[in-house]
């Protein structure tokens, strides 16, 4: 029983402590505006690649439709070839 009574009379004394005050905002707001500008960066990133890689297709099959009537069946034919 002595030692609730002791922790009910520490609890009682910490009670009216206060913590002391800390301005945590600049630094939380410097991280998020830290992270949204290399978000923005990924994003960029992203739609470069994706835009090299539309024209790589693009060329490609220009390319292909340009030389040939039916690409597929010259892909076909060449993969049987190599199969036999």
């Amino acid at each position: 029983m002595n030692e609730v009574e002791t922790l009910r009379k520490l609890a009682a004394a910490a009670r009216p402590d206060r913590p002391p005050p800390v301005d945590v905002t600049r630094a939380v707001l410097d991280r998020i505006a830290a992270r949204e500008r290399r978000g923005e960066w990924v994003v960029w990133l992203f739609a470069a690649t994706a835009a090299a890689a539309a024209v790589v297709v693009s060329v490609v099959a220009q390319h292909v439709a340009a030389g040939r009537q039916d690409a597929f069946a010259d892909f076909l034919e060449s993969m049987m070839t190599v199969m036999a």
